[in-house]
């Protein structure tokens, strides 16, 4: 099973599998304008085969050069962002207790955390007909 995914950067993972691996080996070889109209010039047909995968290797290493720089770790494992969440989680709870549980609120009215304010219609029919346009995408 470990030989079913490719480690293009050093990353926690950031695997992926060998055949999306080969589709964007195939991207970088073709290139911005594609593979488009290349059997129909043999000229051209040889140019991109011969020197499309050693293109290929040298934006490979190209990206490992800059991978290797970029840190290991997952953007949100930073000190900084860890001790902004804890601190957002610690300010939150007070609200809960003094305020109580948004998910226990029974009935149709949209109130906010902090206040417990009940909004207009007007901001819940906005609300609504953005969850409706959001929902009906694929």
């Amino acid at each position: 099973m470990a030989h079913s995914v490719v480690h293009r950067t050093k990353r926690l993972f950031s695997s992926i599998a060998l055949d999306h691996a080969h589709e964007q080996v195939n991207a970088v070889v073709k290139g911005k304008g594609g593979a488009v109209g290349l059997t129909e010039n043999p000229a051209t047909l040889r140019i991109w085969i011969v020197a499309g995968p050693e293109l290929a290797r040298m934006v490979e290493e190209f990206e490992e050069v800059i991978s290797a720089s970029e840190s290991q770790n997952h953007h949100e494992s930073k000190p900084a962002i860890q001790s902004a969440f804890a601190k957002d989680v610690v300010n939150l709870v007070p609200s809960f207790e003094e305020l109580g549980s948004p998910v226990k609120e029974v009935g149709e009215d949209l109130i906010a955390l902090h206040s417990k304010d009940v909004m207009n219609e007007e901001v819940v029919q906005t609300i609504r007909t953005r969850r409706a346009t959001i929902q009906s995408f694929p």
